[in-house]
Formats: C-alpha cells, sequence, structure tokens
C-alpha cells in the first residue's frame, strides 16, 4: 500500500511493488551504557515501556510465540506416541526403566571394577621388593602416591617434580 502524493509517479510505484521483498529485521541491540542512560533520563518504568514497544522486542516476541507453539505441538505428538505405547505406566515403560537402571548399575560397577584394578595396580608396585628409590634414581613418582595413607614409599633427595 503506498499513499498517493504530489510528484510521485505511478511506474515508481509499481516498479516497488514488483520487486522482490526482503524481511526486516531490526539491528536494534541496547548496550550497558545505552540502558543506564535512559533509566537516567526517562526513570526505569518508563524505559521498559519504551524497550518493549521497540521493533526488536516485537520480534523477539513474535519468535518466542512460534518456539511455544513448537514445543505445545511436540508435547501434544509426545502424549500421542506415549498413548500409542500403552500410557505413561504401561509396561514398555516399566521396561525402558528398567534397562536405563540396569544401564547405569553397568556403568558404575564399570566404574568401581577400574579404580579397584588401578588401586591393586598401585598397591603391588609400592609394596613391591624390586620398587626401591636406590635401585630406580631416576624414577619419578608422582607427589598423590608417595603422600597418600596407603603406601609406604621412602621420601627421598631423588624427587624431581
Amino acid at each position: 500500500m503506498v499513499l498517493w502524493q504530489p510528484g510521485v509517479e505511478p511506474t515508481d510505484v509499481a516498479g516497488l511493488a514488483s520487486t522482490r521483498t526482503f524481511p526486516l529485521r531490526s539491528s536494534f541491540r541496547p548496550s550497558y551504557n545505552m540502558s543506564i542512560n535512559l533509566v537516567e533520563r526517562m526513570g526505569a518504568a518508563d524505559s521498559r515501556k519504551l524497550l518493549e514497544r521497540s521493533f526488536a522486542q516485537f520480534q523477539a516476541d513474535r519468535s518466542v510465540v512460534g518456539l511455544v507453539r513448537g514445543i505445545e505441538r511436540n508435547e501434544e505428538a509426545l502424549k500421542g506416541l506415549q498413548e500409542k505405547l500403552g500410557g505413561a505406566d504401561g509396561e514398555y515403560f516399566e521396561y525402558a526403566s528398567l534397562r536405563e537402571r540396569l544401564g547405569a548399575r553397568e556403568r558404575a560397577l564399570e566404574r568401581k571394577g577400574r579404580e579397584d584394578r588401578r588401586g591393586d595396580a598401585v598397591e603391588s608396585s609400592v609394596h613391591s621388593p624390586a620398587a626401591t628409590s636406590s635401585q630406580f634414581p631416576s624414577v619419578v613418582i608422582p607427589e598423590w602416591l608417595w603422600s597418600s595413607s596407603r603406601t609406604t614409599i621412602r621420601r627421598t633427595h631423588d624427587r624431581s617434580f
């Protein structure tokens, strides 16, 4: 829609109407200083009202509405699928819950087994008769090993950390 005014040629208006349109996006991004100056001049309540009326805020609100609608559609689809599978208390969800708990337990046991094996390896290397600082003066032993209450490594001047 174009408002008629003197000096505007109909061919120019037709040229505007026939050109390709591009989406209009606001590049307005209030900075911290801009916000402070606005609050100083207008007060907090009026500044908020002004920013809420900006085109950028309109676009942001419109996109949020679209996102909320998408979430609602997905929730409805999820409810439909849940009903097809027998409801939230159905056998499928009970089975899925058991599989999840079983997987978590298996991961915990595997993690504990790795820690136990690592601890056994450290213990056997620390308490073996061959692992003395006089036989291996160039071996660097991490501090967490020699300062641990579980180990009995002699502290010597050969430590290089």
